[in-house]
């Protein structure tokens, strides 16, 4: 088989060959245990359906079915070529696909036990590694306690609220959503900071110089560029674009401004221009001497909603 025809193949048909399956499914995106740890319990792996893409945030890695089988398996390109050769839908045991796709059935998604404040040892461990202040987290996410009802694992993770009333979700090695969209938060402000990692957007509040103070912020949350996004945008007079380097996020810079060439917004981009960062948060710590602290609201959090996002 050649590189062009393997690239073709839908991993999740790959892995059902594999006999692994996901532990859910939301928006699109089936999370599985580690296929790289046999002792796996956290659904570290998850797989983009519509990119037949891959990203294991266990190991910090993503690719396509190449970059996956030839880890997995522990062999060369040509070797996993050749396993492909043997590989076809047509030697799946029958149901076993429908099992994966969900054909029969719909993949259960993700069930929401308990909505706290962040009190867990471990998530505040998890913060203070990605040097974030949890009184500035603790007025913007939540903990929650999940489950995956497939198989009736429960993980405390930190979470987000959207525009569409679920979460984004993260914790160490995990990351997901109960129902995935952009996060808006509102301070009242006329200027708008767009930038796509929820943990990026609170390293962000807490020492950017370069940003105005107090500003909205919007968290993209991996959604790209829509309608939501634009009418969001055209409720401000500034924007400020806090997005990476790669790749995915150059389709959204362009849209952004040409949006903004239309309209009365002016736009700035504080793309980094070291590519030597991996991600926005490296790029903050590295470009600010004082670090500022964000101001937290004293106000109630009834209903479990963090003062500042709209609904």
């Amino acid at each position: 088989m050649i590189i062009e025809e393997a690239r073709k193949i839908a991993i999740i048909d790959y892995l059902a060959y594999l006999d692994i399956y996901p532990v859910c499914e939301t928006n699109g995106k089936c999370s599985f245990f580690c296929p790289f740890e046999k002792n796996s319990l956290i659904p570290s792996f998850e797989v983009d359906l519509a990119r037949n893409q891959w990203h294991d945030f266990f190991i910090d890695m993503k690719g396509d079915l190449i970059s996956f089988g030839t880890r997995f398996h522990n062999c060369s390109l040509f070797d996993f070529l050749q396993k492909l050769d043997d590989f076809s839908l047509s030697l799946l045991p029958e149901g076993r696909l429908d099992k994966l796709t969900g054909k029969n059935q719909r993949q259960p998604g993700i069930r929401i036990i308990s909505v706290e404040p962040i009190s867990s040892p471990e998530l505040i461990q998890f913060l203070k590694a990605k040097k974030i202040v949890l009184e500035l987290a603790n007025n913007y996410f939540h903990e929650l306690e999940i489950e995956f009802p497939l198989i009736g694992n429960r993980l405390k993770v930190l979470g987000l609220p959207n525009e569409s009333g679920g979460f984004q979700l993260r914790a160490l090695n995990f990351k997901g959503s109960t129902s995935s969209d952009v996060s808006f938060i509102d301070n009242d402000a006329c200027s708008l900071v767009v930038i796509d990692d929820l943990l990026d957007c609170l390293v962000a509040m807490q020492g950017n110089p370069d940003l105005p103070f107090p500003t909205n912020w919007l968290v993209l949350n991996g959604q790209g560029m829509n309608a939501k996004v634009d009418e969001i945008m055209l409720l401000h007079d500034e924007v400020y674009l806090l997005l990476g380097n790669d790749k995915d996020t150059s389709g959204i810079r362009k849209r952004a401004l040409s949006l903004a060439s239309g309209n009365s917004i002016k736009i700035t981009d504080l793309a980094p221009l070291d590519h030597n960062f991996n991600t926005i948060s490296e790029w903050v710590f590295n470009n600010t001497q004082n670090v500022r602290s964000a101001p937290v609201s004293k106000n109630s959090r009834e209903d479990h909603r963090p003062r500042g996002f709209r609904r």
